[in-house]
């Protein structure tokens, strides 16, 4: 399926350093309760913080970023979501705009040999399958996807005692307004 070519997995996606860096700033934040993934009443309201004035996140990161998908992207905004256990998300798009563009990396110290029990899985649904395409909350993986793609985000499961968190870029592609390229 080609919708799915253009999900792209980033493992290992940051330097030691650099992700050390993450989780301490992340560990650190100001997180408020209250968002949702949509307008919907029914939605679980989760944590989140804003990144947007962290120049570390808003533009260091971004820009390795733009360099790893090699996309002229150009920056909505960034921020934190935390899910604790039973906040899972809402089904939803970012974006209508299919040049929209969705980067996230998870944040986390759960060790490799607990991925099978911590869920906190990204969700995609594509109405052409009959199942849902999903992907493991992997430490330091980054996930780079069309904005307009239904996808929703679910917390770790019981036994996994921390937030799962995950940084987010939402970006769009920059047109080339002289040829009308997309």
């Amino acid at each position: 399926m080609d919708k799915l070519k253009k999900i792209n997995i980033f493992d290992s996606f940051l330097t030691n350093s650099e992700y050390k860096e993450v989780t301490e700033k992340v560990n650190n934040l100001t997180w408020t309760y209250g968002h949702t993934s949509t307008s919907d009443v029914n939605a679980l309201p989760f944590w989140n913080s804003s990144l947007n004035d962290d120049p570390y996140f808003a533009e260091y990161l971004f820009n390795i970023i733009k360099k790893t998908v090699k996309e002229p992207l150009i920056l909505e905004r960034v921020y934190c979501n935390g899910l604790t256990y039973g906040q899972n998300g809402t089904y939803h798009t970012d974006s209508n705009d299919p040049n929209s563009r969705t980067f996230m990396i998870y944040v986390h110290d759960i060790p490799p040999e607990d991925y099978d029990i911590a869920d906190g899985y990204l969700y995609f649904k594509f109405s052409e399958l009959d199942y849902n395409i999903l992907y493991e909350p992997i430490k330091n993986r980054g996930i780079y996807f069309p904005g307009n793609y239904v996808h929703k985000a679910n917390g770790f499961s019981r036994f996994i005692k921390t937030m799962r968190r995950s940084v987010v870029w939402k970006t769009h592609i920059k047109k080339d307004i002289e040829n009308e390229i997309i």
